[in-house]
């Protein structure tokens, strides 16, 4: 899986949720969330899975159809990646739902 594990710059940072900055509560650690809508390509799931079944199905059928076939991407982004901070304290505290976090993170986004 491919991990953004970068440092951040002064221009990467914006506000938490709560619209206040991620060490307003004096914690030097707070959490960023990455939200990519993805699209399945059934096509390529087919292929990846009639190459599993070809080497015999199963767990070992995968790991030699893995290394075998043609290591298509079986999802594509759809759209934008979404950057959220977090606060240590929204991090605990907070009630909204994924839903309702990805809605903030996309009005956030057109509200700039």
């Amino acid at each position: 899986m491919a991990r953004d594990h970068r440092a951040m710059k002064h221009r990467d940072f914006k506000k938490c949720i709560c619209d206040r900055g991620v060490m307003h509560t004096n914690m030097p650690t707070f959490y960023r969330l990455q939200f990519t809508r993805m699209f399945i390509d059934a096509r390529a799931v087919q292929r990846a899975q009639g190459i599993e079944q070809f080497f015999g199905g199963g767990q070992a059928g995968a790991v030699l159809g893995n290394v075998m076939g043609t290591d298509d991407d079986l999802a594509v982004p759809v759209g934008e990646t979404i950057d959220v901070l977090l606060c240590e304290q929204c991090a605990m505290d907070f009630k909204l739902s994924t839903p309702e976090l990805i809605e903030k993170a996309f009005a956030d986004k057109e509200a700039k």
